[in-house]
């Protein structure tokens, strides 16, 4: 985020900051929208000359004016497994798992079978919900994991490790979130899924601070004190059994900085400009 604008990867070479006061940037880029390829990906940039204009203006105020928000899901992971396969959000994966790991089930028949009642209902009538009934579903959910108690917190790495290939994260991922911690740059990951899930993910693709960076009261390992997952996490009673989960409840309708401040009881950090991913 500290370095000067890079005019290597953009599809206009000339389109630098660094330009004299005879030349007016904003006329060298042409106004239509303009669409190119980055590896696999089809890029758009629909008001060229505006985006142009905000990434200098990001540049140039530095990381200290900077924060990133992010999307777990088809975001930080990606679209497809490496078989071809449609990969899986941490919602999916969990409530459609009835494998064992370490003895204990991940859930109960009972609970995997409600769980499909509730998501049949969602998918029908997706088109309709408001606000109000993405909450109620994903409520409904949480409410069928917690009143059963099969699930503990001690299965969930192994699930992660078990399952992994259906989740894979994207190239690159890990240096980017390393590069925001090293700067300083707050980074907010959300997931309408189970954040327990998200944090094993990362934690297990090795996204975890260095141990001379570790603070004496977190648990090793930890992810990087500039990122904050704010998902669904479990809440367990003392045999480790889910019995309920954090408040607010995220879903696909409310990821957005006030949920966030309401997910870490604190506000958000006042700086000028944010990077949205999603």
């Amino acid at each position: 985020p500290n370095e000067q604008f890079d005019s290597s990867n953009s599809p206009y070479p000339y389109a630098t900051s660094q330009t004299t006061p005879s030349i007016d940037l904003n006329s060298l880029i042409p106004p239509e929208p303009q669409i190119f390829v980055v590896d696999d990906c089809i890029v758009l940039i629909a008001k060229p000359r505006e985006f142009y204009r905000k990434k200098s203006l990001i540049t140039a105020a530095g990381p200290s004016s900077l924060q990133v928000f992010s999307d777990f899901e088809h975001v930080l992971t990606k679209f497809k497994t490496e078989e071809g396969q449609r990969a899986l959000g941490t919602a999916e994966l969990l409530e459609s798992n009835s494998q064992t790991t370490n003895a204990l089930p991940i859930l109960s028949p009972q609970v995997l079978s409600r769980l499909q009642s509730i998501n049949d209902e969602f998918s029908r009538r997706l088109d309709e919900l408001d606000d109000e009934s993405f909450e109620s579903f994903t409520s409904q959910c949480q409410s069928a994991i917690a009143s059963d108690g099969s699930l503990f917190l001690s299965s969930i790495p192994q699930l992660i490790r078990d399952t992994v290939r259906q989740i894979p994260l994207r190239e690159g991922w890990k240096e980017a979130i390393n590069s925001l911690a090293s700067y300083s740059v707050p980074l907010y990951v959300f997931s309408s899924g189970y954040g327990d899930l998200v944090v094993q993910s990362l934690i297990q693709a090795g996204l975890t601070t260095e141990p001379r960076q570790q603070l004496s009261h977190l648990p090793t390992p930890s992810l990087p004190q500039n990122l904050r997952v704010i998902s669904n996490f479990f809440r367990s009673a003392p045999d480790g059994s889910v019995r309920a989960f954090s408040t607010p409840v995220v879903h696909e309708r409310n990821k957005n900085a006030t949920t966030a401040s309401r997910h870490m009881t604190m506000p958000l950090p006042e700086r000028p400009y944010a990077l949205i991913f999603g």
